[in-house]
């Protein structure tokens, strides 16, 4: 009873989010992002800049090339730039995404996917639940903006026809959302470490644009359609490696 109750606030939320939020929620942190990058030294003064570099290993199943670099210069706030490629998710083995979302073998509205593939770029912030920054096992919050440009090729069988017609059909799609971001970062060894932890994504109207229902969005993940709310999940366990420290002037 409980749990139903704290799901239905959740997902009530999320869709209230969606309908009156998302634009001034992403037009935010982009300016929080913005002001992290150009921080003026007065404010850095006395950090180091610390840089390090991932990679999300669960979406190397899915065909999909990630990597996230992380530069912060205070203990508690981390800037986030997460550029990403998906080769061909269509005939991928994406056992997370199996997990997280149903994929349904049914017609796909007469769609038969070929090639599902993409570029994607996320840029964000994050916030470090840590008191100093020698503490390397911590909860982290953050969000992004999630901007992805999805090329589809299928083959289109009209199932309202009598006789079986088919055609090659061809497109690219920008779509572009809001994602948060929660987990926990902990220490592995030396300058290695990793980040373990959930997207959860909400993208724009474009979303309604791909072919038939199953969507796979680069940097977003898969979701199939399901009444007007869209809210697509991520699993991430990045491998991470932290470059040479640098000193403000």
């Amino acid at each position: 009873m409980h749990e139903n109750s704290f799901m239905f606030i959740i997902n009530l939320s999320l869709d209230y989010l969606k309908k009156r939020h998302m634009n001034k929620i992403i037009i935010y942190i982009y300016l929080i992002s913005l002001f992290g990058l150009s921080c003026p030294d007065s404010i850095a003064q006395n950090y180091k800049w610390r840089h390090e570099i991932n990679t999300n290993l669960l979406q190397i199943p899915s065909t999909t090339i990630d990597v996230n670099y992380q530069l912060s210069s205070i203990y508690w706030y981390t800037l986030i730039i997460n550029p990403g490629y998906t080769i061909n998710y269509n005939p991928s083995y994406d056992f997370i995404g199996f997990f997280l979302s149903p994929h349904c073998k049914c017609n796909n509205r007469g769609y038969s996917m070929r090639n599902q593939s993409g570029p994607y770029l996320k840029i964000g912030i994050r916030y470090n639940f840590r008191q100093n920054e020698t503490k390397e096992n911590y909860f982290f919050i953050g969000g992004l903006i999630n901007n992805s440009l999805v090329h589809e090729r299928a083959i289109y069988n009209n199932p309202n026809t009598e006789f079986a017609e088919t055609d090659k059909v061809e497109h690219s799609q920008f779509v572009y959302g809001f994602t948060g971001w929660t987990g926990y970062n902990f220490k592995i060894k030396g300058r290695i470490s990793s980040d373990f932890g959930v997207q959860i994504s909400i993208p724009s109207k474009g979303y309604n644009s791909l072919y038939g229902d199953q969507r796979f969005i680069p940097g977003f993940g898969y979701m199939e359609p399901s009444g007007r709310k869209v809210i697509i999940p991520l699993i991430v366990l990045s491998f991470k490696y932290r470059l040479t420290t640098t000193s403000t002037p």
